[in-house]
């Protein structure tokens, strides 16, 4: 499957985001994202829980709530961790 959605996700928030800082960080988090997918890392069908996290920073964001968009945020990195520890245990 390719990140490319996934990407034009992540970008749109960071871009979107008001911090220089963070806008930056869109071309590196496409990379990982790429090598993620290249690597075999990513499932080959997205995880219903992670599309579930993306709806949820995606609806606070666009009612103007950073906190609930914080915590989905956060949320959605703790899925990501998760998914990946027992790559990093190998």
């Amino acid at each position: 499957m390719s990140p490319e959605y996934d990407i034009a996700f992540h970008t749109q928030l960071l871009r979107s985001s008001g911090n220089e800082m963070f806008g930056a960080l869109a071309d590196v988090v496409a990379v990982v994202l790429r090598g993620r997918t290249r690597l075999g890392l990513m499932p080959h069908q997205p995880v219903p829980e992670a599309l579930r996290l993306h709806e949820r920073v995606a609806d606070a964001v666009a009612r103007g709530l950073p906190d609930p968009a914080e915590a989905a945020m956060r949320d959605l990195l703790a899925e990501v961790r998760d998914a990946m520890l027992p790559l990093w245990r190998r």
